[in-house]
């Protein structure tokens, strides 16, 4: 296990990379049942699982940002009976789609969908794609400290929300006045990321596109990335390189041209990556696959 407090903030990160992977699936779960709540977790890949979460303590929220392999996890009435901290949380999805059930609901939730949970009914979440990490920030609000009364929140569990909806807004991400500053600034740079993940194929993707997405000034936005070590242009040029170093190095994509990786990557021209792959890791994209080839037999 790898425990880091990052510089300037009281942000947690923890990960399973020191684990034996035959325990990490038990390990995840300690972590859900000791800082979100008891879940029982399930894999028909527990031998490969492998999770990384950052959890931050903010006035009035707890926020937390979980990156995973394939499990189910169920919250069954003997957990919530045994410990149910009261809250609601926020799920928002940056990477692989998840399928989660509450309350007789089940959302399909692709990167930038958003839906509102309880910790006091059961649910079943689903992270089931295989091929690609799933990630998610939860947002963890206690019950009796929103401004709303349960009976219209209880309403909107299970469903998919939109920033935009009336629900959305009531909720706190449109209705500036309900959060605090960094609670705010937290979900709206992850509806960014999830944003840029989701359009990096785009070659149009830029801080105006976003911030457009959003909602939001272009002021806005590169105020939110400040404390980020990268600008928002430079956030999306890193991101599109290191889909790029993937495509590369993954033997599924062998018959694709470096050419055609840099297009479907956002690039507009093959030379702009290898200019710029080269000036981040050294070596020039048909280098990398060179050496990433497997040997001829």
């Amino acid at each position: 296990m790898s425990l880091t407090t990052e510089p300037g903030a009281s942000v947690v990160s923890l990960s399973t990379d020191g684990v034996p992977a035959q325990e990490r699936l038990g390990w995840w779960q300690c972590l859900m049942e000791s800082d979100v709540i008891p879940v029982a977790l399930s894999s028909d890949r527990a031998g490969d699982f492998a999770g990384r979460a950052r959890m931050v303590e903010l006035p009035g929220a707890r926020v937390a940002e979980f990156s995973l392999t394939t499990l189910t996890a169920r919250r069954t009435p003997a957990q919530i009976r045994r410990l149910d901290p009261e809250q609601y949380f926020l799920v928002l999805v940056r990477g692989a789609p998840i399928q989660v059930e509450q309350s007789r609901r089940t959302a399909h939730l692709s990167a930038g969908g958003l839906a509102l949970y309880s910790t006091s009914d059961p649910i079943v979440a689903d992270f089931l794609d295989r091929d690609r990490r799933h990630q998610v920030v939860l947002m963890l609000l206690p019950q009796a400290g929103l401004p709303l009364p349960a009976t219209r929140l209880n309403r909107l569990l299970g469903t998919p929300l939109t920033t935009r909806s009336p629900a959305g807004a009531l909720l706190g991400l449109d209705a500036e006045g309900l959060l605090p500053v960094e609670t705010r600034e937290h979900v709206l740079l992850a509806r960014a990321d999830a944003f840029i993940d989701h359009n990096l194929g785009d070659p149009g993707l830029d801080p105006a596109a976003i911030a457009a997405h959003l909602h939001i000034s272009v002021r806005t936005l590169h105020h939110a990335f400040r404390a980020r070590p990268r600008t928002v242009a430079a956030t999306i040029r890193r991101r599109r390189l290191e889909r790029c170093r993937e495509d590369l190095t993954d033997p599924r994509q062998h018959r694709r041209t470096i050419g055609d990786i840099a297009l479907r990557r956002g690039f507009r021209h093959p030379a702009d990556l290898s200019r710029a792959f080269r000036a981040v890791y050294g070596v020039t994209p048909g280098e990398l696959r060179a050496a990433s080839a497997p040997p001829a037999r």
